[in-house]
């Protein structure tokens, strides 16, 4: 696929699972994808995407597993995102463990996955 990720998939709001990397989408990242309540894994890494990461990803309350990586994202990370992190961040312990969270500076890539320690 390429061009735009399709507007529609940001109506999507009881979407679990979205795989859109390794295509060759371009633009950006939408705010819609906030709406995406129920989302719990995105890839879309390996993408020519651009832009700033929005900051309404932070409402994907469910996310335990993101992929951003191989795009050409601008700015900050949004402060938004650590919401995700914190100690109260709603997960299921048995199932899914603690967050972890990792960043490279040098290249826009977010990996976001709960983990359970040994």
């Amino acid at each position: 696929m390429s061009g735009e990720i399709p507007a529609d998939i940001y109506s999507f709001s009881n979407l679990k699972i979205s795989s859109l990397a390794e295509n060759n989408f371009s633009g950006i990242l939408k705010p819609g994808i906030g709406k995406l309540y129920n989302l719990q894994i995105l890839k879309a890494g390996f993408n020519s995407l651009v832009g700033p990461i929005p900051p309404e990803i932070g409402n994907l309350t469910q996310l335990f597993f993101l992929v951003l990586s191989e795009n050409s994202f601008s700015g900050h990370i949004p402060p938004e995102l650590s919401k995700l992190l914190e100690p109260d961040a709603p997960y299921d312990e048995k199932k899914r463990g603690r967050p972890l969270f990792h960043t490279n500076p040098t290249s826009p890539y977010i990996f976001f996955r709960n983990w359970i320690p040994n």
